[in-house]
């Protein structure tokens, strides 16, 4: 009796430990990428805007042929400043079709933004909470020439909302930075010029204390543009599959380790038996 319930506990106690190993890895499907662009659209930014559209299929290729593992999916938000009214604002949900992607971001115009000042952290949390995040892996590369409102951000003189716009919370980039961390998004800062360094070591430093990385990589021209996101992509994906692994490895090695502790535990029950 004791040794047949006992052979019924091991069974199901190996069958349990295999979910754990994520049904061997090998066999789980194709894992989804969520990438999204966030670009600052007004006047200066046309040529980031058009190298955007242009790099999308290499940048989509060469996940296929690095990573067939991985399906990317894309997403997009343009912002401007609060003076352009409704097209402050503007974004495309992500979808895995590369020609539909294209076609957004080739309507997107460079205009608008009045003051060197723009809405950025408006883009930033626009991104955060409009687009629909639903992949494990997700990344949002932010292309920018000019600082958020409010002067913790920037030392111009340019900034019609030094303080902050009207509607902005108190300390906003914390608001955004920590729904990004809610969300497990990892932040790439693409520095165009030294207008943002500011911002992005205030970025840094809060991020350190909530332990959110942001990422930066500065870029001279739009044509850095393709190898800057290929380099970002690469080592957000690497950098998971080396966890997968590592964990992969652990969970086997658990698995090694209950079965001979089934094993020992069922020789002590066939010792018990044999003494009654």
């Amino acid at each position: 009796f004791i040794k047949k319930h006992y052979s019924l506990f091991s069974v199901l106690f190996l069958n349990n430990t295999s979910k754990y190993r994520g049904k061997d890895m090998a066999e789980s499907k194709q894992e989804t990428v969520d990438f999204a662009y966030a670009i600052d659209c007004t006047g200066s930014m046309g040529g980031y805007i058009t190298q955007v559209r242009q790099d999308i299929g290499s940048i989509v290729s060469k996940m296929q042929q690095q990573y067939p593992e991985f399906k990317l999916r894309l997403g997009c938000v343009a912002y401007r400043d609060w003076c352009d009214n409704e097209k402050r604002l503007e974004s495309l949900n992500f979808v895995e079709s590369v020609s539909s992607f294209k076609q957004y971001v080739e309507q997107l115009q460079a205009d608008g933004g009045g003051d060197e000042a723009e809405d950025v952290l408006g883009g930033l949390r626009h991104a955060v909470k409009s687009l629909s995040w639903n992949s494990k892996l997700r990344v949002l590369f932010h292309i920018c020439d000019a600082p958020p409102h409010n002067k913790m951000y920037h030392d111009t003189s340019s900034d019609d909302y030094p303080s902050g716009h009207s509607s902005d919370p108190s300390n906003y980039h914390e608001v955004v930075l920590r729904e990004m961390k809610h969300k497990n998004i990892h932040l790439c800062v693409a520095k165009l010029n030294d207008s943002v360094s500011k911002m992005i070591s205030v970025f840094k430093n809060y991020g350190k204390s909530i332990e959110l990385t942001i990422e930066e990589r500065s870029i001279n021209n739009a044509s850095e543009l393709l190898s800057a996101v290929q380099q970002t992509l690469h080592l957000e994906v690497k950098g998971t599959q080396s966890a997968v692994v590592q964990v992969t490895k652990q969970l086997n090695e658990f698995k090694i380790e209950a079965s001979e502790l089934v094993t020992a535990t069922m020789k002590k029950m066939d010792d018990i038996s044999a003494d009654v």
